[in-house]
């Protein structure tokens, strides 16, 4: 059963980013569609490294931090190259103190390196955003998690992750 990622509110962001998000997960929800539609012995294997749209990921009622966790696309490890990362968390319900800090983590051969796009406090319903573009060697995953800072209540939050591969 698929289930539509919603369109991104234009007060969140500038209407070209907003503009930009909302036809890409407009063009998220039609492959959603025609993968629910595929029966699964018809499935194909996820094509290599091509540029565009290659995985999204939406998690919601989180409530708890996330420990790293490794970002698979078709279930594989993300092949080598470099990737623009678009991440969108949203405070859904509010707790009372605290922040909850989303990540993504790549190795680009050389070392391996955190990119934090900001705190998401968890005293009010709100979204968090950023693109993060991440370099990866392929030899080490690339990873996501959430930190949470002093949380306290009983607060929840949706993630998702939209990943593109750079030509």
């Amino acid at each position: 059963m698929s289930q539509q990622i919603p369109a991104i509110p234009q007060s969140i962001a500038g209407a070209d980013l907003v503009a930009t998000l909302n036809d890409r997960l407009r063009r998220i929800n039609v492959a959603m569609a025609d993968i629910a539609a595929t029966p699964a012995a018809a499935a194909a294997p996820a094509p290599a490294a091509a540029s565009g749209i290659i995985g999204t990921l939406a998690l919601t009622g989180l409530n708890a931090p996330i420990s790293p966790t490794n970002l698979l696309i078709a279930g594989a490890m993300i092949p080598a190259g470099t990737y623009r990362i678009w991440l969108y968390a949203v405070m859904t319900v509010a707790g009372t103190a605290g922040a909850f800090s989303p990540y993504i983590s790549a190795n680009d051969g050389a070392t391996r390196t955190q990119y934090y796009p900001g705190n998401m406090p968890a005293t009010s319903v709100g979204v968090l955003s950023g693109v993060l573009v991440v370099k990866t060697a392929g030899s080490a995953q690339v990873q996501y998690g959430v930190t949470a800072l002093g949380v306290t209540g009983a607060p929840q939050y949706s993630l998702t992750l939209m990943i593109e591969k750079m030509a």
